[in-house]
């Protein structure tokens, strides 16, 4: 009995279709306005063949499809059902979020566990998008406004079919991106394909593998209660948005476990150790949800914090957006030095008012959060020069909560 396509798919289009043989190592040895024929060499110099016709309207398309899958399929060792999806996902890293357990029978979900799932999958595409944003400046907590690049990003991504197997959502990161799209651009050549694709979007779906490997490492290290190793985790991109994220999961009743699967798109290299499968038991994910919590109230900013103090180091890398200055100043009844980050013409300020000084007193306002190494304010805004008889007008609200108190 012959093949054919799976209904849960749509038939692959011929540059769908090229991309995947070229990502592959196939080669095109003919091509034409009707078709173009790919190789692929095999053992004693024997060499796979395929097809791939140029025209979805012609009558037959299918059928070639399905010869295509099943010569790839042999070649590679694979199903033609898998290698359909990776032509069709070709440019697109999928990340499937998996309910297992009595809470998903024969494929489905009630739908209050639904909605908490896809709340939970969207909450932590965020974090790991404002994760990778930071450019490798971890953040305890992501708070405020989302950057630009950050909102756009969400925006591309899409909800792919549900697939069987417990209970299993499908979220498409898009790697490829028009010409008219804001943000950085990588062009590529495959084998006489240009495509237009943003190294941002790779870098997300990669942040949180890494971030999701080193969430569970640390509630599999946490005894009950304890919050440290979590904080321990920051740096590879573990937040209080991801914990409640992955955590919110443990709200689903009967739940056994939470897996996540990353496939990562064939159109571009797949990263440098980077993770495929991470799983959740439900006693990790309320251990998850606690520390995402006790995280969430250690590092909430305290907005419209006024500070005033000597400026002792002022910095910003080459072509970057973001500088930062290292402001000596009064925070919680004591002297304290304090990272400000310093955005466009908040730094030009900070920058003219320090001048040729070594040390200068400033005062500016932002959102104060204590962090693992100190304290931070964000979005630093009216920063202007004092003088030295305005220090004792610093307002200092009530004390953040320490790093080492639950």
């Amino acid at each position: 009995m012959r093949a054919s396509l799976p209904n849960s798919l749509r038939p692959p289009r011929p540059d769908e279709i090229e991309l995947y043989l070229s990502a592959r190592t196939w080669k095109r040895s003919e091509s034409t306005p009707r078709y173009s024929t790919w190789t692929l060499p095999y053992k004693h110099g024997q060499t796979f063949e395929v097809v791939v016709a140029q025209d979805r309207m012609v009558r037959d398309y299918d059928d070639r499809v399905v010869d295509l899958l099943e010569t790839v399929a042999t070649a590679e060792g694979r199903t033609p059902e898998t290698v359909m999806k990776d032509i069709v996902f070709v440019d697109r890293d999928v990340v499937r979020v998996r309910a297992a357990g009595e809470a998903s029978t024969e494929n489905t979900l009630a739908i209050p566990a639904m909605s908490l799932l896809l709340q939970s999958a969207t909450s932590m595409m965020t974090s790991a998008a404002c994760a990778a944003h930071e450019g490798g400046v971890a953040r305890p907590l992501y708070s405020g406004r989302k950057p630009n690049a950050v909102t756009e990003y969400l925006r591309a991504l899409r909800m792919g079919q549900t697939e069987p197997g417990s209970y299993v959502l499908t979220v498409l990161s898009p790697l490829r991106k028009t010409a008219d799209e804001p943000g950085q651009m990588d062009l590529q050549f495959r084998e006489g394909h240009s495509v237009l694709t943003d190294p941002f979007r790779r870098s997300v779906t990669r942040m949180l593998g890494v971030a999701l490997v080193a969430a569970r490492s640390a509630a599999t290290k946490a005894r009950s209660g304890q919050v440290d190793p979590f904080e321990e985790a920051v740096e590879r991109g573990v937040s209080a948005n991801l914990l409640e994220a992955v955590g919110a999961a443990a709200q689903v009743d009967r739940l056994g476990e939470l897996s996540i699967n990353i496939t990562w798109a064939p159109l571009q290299s797949e990263p440098t150790s980077a993770p495929h499968s991470v799983t959740f038991a439900r006693a990790l994910l309320e251990k998850i949800q606690y520390a995402g919590e006790v995280m969430r109230s250690r590092h909430a900013p305290r907005n419209d914090f006024v500070l005033q103090g000597y400026v002792r180091k002022l910095e910003r890398p080459q072509d970057a957006f973001i500088g930062r200055a290292m402001v000596e100043g009064a925070v919680e009844g004591r002297m304290r030095k304090v990272t400000v980050e310093l955005m466009g013409a908040a730094f030009a300020a900070a920058h003219q008012a320090l001048g040729e000084e070594q040390e200068v007193l400033i005062e500016c306002s932002g959102n104060l959060v204590k962090t693992s190494t100190g304290y931070t304010l964000r979005d630093a805004h009216d920063v202007r020069r004092v003088p030295p008889e305005e220090l004792d007008r610093v307002s200092d609200p009530a004390p953040l909560l320490d790093s080492e108190s639950t």
